[in-house]
């Protein structure tokens, strides 16, 4: 089976149908000290615009504190930018 249409994430991006959106999901371990609080965490989703992005963050976390969406989608020099930032961070934690 070969695929008819093939879209990568770099197509997405040039499309302007990728949002950056910030989750707060809350966390508690008796353990720690304080034992509750949040984490705050940044994901890419394909949307056709930052409501939609809104909308499948809330379905994807139901259970977020809070879901914070740019209004524009990012440009693909953003994505280029913590792309390459996460490669770095990556490879130099692993020496």
């Amino acid at each position: 089976m070969i695929a008819d249409i093939i879209v990568d994430m770099e197509q997405h991006v040039r499309d302007g149908h990728v949002y950056l959106v910030e989750v707060e999901l809350p966390w508690h371990d008796e353990n720690a000290e304080p034992s509750y609080g949040a984490i705050s965490y940044d994901l890419y989703l394909i949307a056709t615009s930052s409501h939609q992005a809104s909308y499948i963050a809330s379905c994807l976390y139901p259970a977020a504190d809070g879901i914070f969406v740019n209004d524009e989608p990012i440009t693909q020099y953003q994505y280029a930018a913590r792309r390459n930032r996460s490669i770095l961070q990556r490879s130099q934690g692993d020496d």
